[in-house]
């Protein structure tokens, strides 16, 4: 990606897109199309408003896969950093508990079914909260 849509030396990031990258890309790609459509007569150059049409949706598809990146980059931990060591070495843990909780929050209590729900849907959501784990 940082290759072929960004620019040299620049971090992947909708700042640094490189406009001639861009534009080589579609050129390239257009070409191909042209010599890939034997039976059909070859259209002119990459011209005026379909050229620019074509630019700002490659520009936009460029451009979330630059936050995809970024969003990728900042949600990745460091398997370096101290606290993310502590975490795993409690992970395990700390789900069986929240495990146990959770057990004991759908455990149905006959005489009081208004808490029983309640704590319920309390259970559920936590068991939804921890499955992206």
């Amino acid at each position: 990606m940082r290759e072929t849509f960004i620019k040299n030396d620049a971090e992947i990031s909708e700042e640094n897109l490189d406009t001639e990258k861009l534009n080589k890309v579609l050129t390239e790609y257009w070409e191909l199309a042209a010599q890939n459509l034997n039976s059909v007569k070859r259209t002119s150059d990459l011209m005026s408003s379909l050229r620019m049409n074509l630019y700002k949706k490659e520009s936009k598809i460029v451009n979330i896969l630059c936050r995809y990146v970024s969003l990728m980059k900042a949600s990745t931990t460091d398997a370096q950093d101290a606290v993310f060591g502590e975490y795993k070495k409690l992970r395990t843990v700390l789900l069986e508990k929240i495990s146990n909780v959770i057990v004991q929050l759908e455990t149905v209590q006959e005489d009081n079914l208004e808490e029983s729900s309640g704590k319920s849907d309390l259970g559920s959501s936590i068991k939804d909260s921890i499955s992206f784990n």
